[in-house]
């Protein structure tokens, strides 16, 4: 399935023959594609140590191993069997070169993509929504994972990564040695994006209710009821989305 029709983007695609990532970048980055040239195998080895000397533990990245995945550019152009990798600290992709490093692509060329999780066999999608209705313009270039898709209600995470400073205590002194060190601590928020406006997800239902049209509210209230839905949970606010989906246009 192709990634517009996973997003549900409503415009033509150009199509792409599958290329070998050596030719395609040959071709396309001159004037497609460019970004900063690392090595991630590299930095995969120093992050432990950056930090004048303290450990680290963790990584930035949302998966440890390389990924398969299929690349959209913002001009349309579709990119399959991609080796991938995202940098969760700084929401840049990584993309691996043939010559062993990879390529951090400037994400103003990328409208999205996905990640095959190995553990979880599942295909993960992420995307950028630069025409979003939002007061706040940075939104419209933030990355989001897109949880649970449709042609109304999107649902949407937007993970972070940050270092924190951690100070052992008594009981872990003989792992740590007894010296600070930082961890590579995750966040995610969650958002509704209904009817192209982005929305903070509430924690409480009655608050969460509010954000759909006034004439879905008594389908949703009786789904929830129904289906006996804890809307704390992940899985069920995917299903109240996807029922959601199937509701008529207000």
């Amino acid at each position: 399935m192709l990634l517009s029709t996973l997003f549900f983007l409503p415009r033509r695609v150009a199509p792409t023959m599958v290329l070998g990532l050596g030719s395609w970048l040959a071709q396309a980055q001159p004037t497609t594609l460019s970004g900063v040239p690392s090595n991630q195998e590299y930095l995969n080895r120093v992050l432990p140590h950056v930090n004048k000397g303290e450990e680290v533990t963790g990584s930035p990245l949302l998966l440890p191993t390389w990924s398969l995945g299929t690349v959209e550019l913002r001009n349309g152009q579709l990119v399959p069997l991609q080796w991938l990798k995202l940098d969760v600290s700084t929401s840049q992709l990584l993309w691996r070169r043939p010559q062993g490093d990879s390529l951090a692509v400037f994400m103003t060329q990328v409208l999205g993509f996905t990640l095959r999780d190995s553990a979880t066999h599942h295909t993960r999608m992420f995307r950028v929504f630069p025409t979003i209705e939002t007061n706040l313009p940075e939104q419209r270039a933030w990355l989001f994972e897109v949880q649970q898709t449709g042609p109304q209600v999107q649902l949407l995470t937007r993970h972070a990564r940050v270092l924190q400073l951690q100070r052992p205590s008594t009981t872990n002194s003989i792992l740590s040695n007894n010296r600070p060190y930082h961890r590579w601590q995750e966040t995610e928020n969650r958002y509704l994006l209904l009817h192209n406006r982005l929305y903070p997800l509430p924690g409480a239902q009655r608050q969460l209710l509010a954000l759909f049209p006034a004439a879905w509210q008594p389908q949703l209230q009786g789904y929830i009821a129904q289906q006996r839905l804890t809307l704390r949970l992940l899985a069920d606010i995917k299903r109240l989305v996807a029922f959601a989906n199937t509701l008529n246009q207000p």
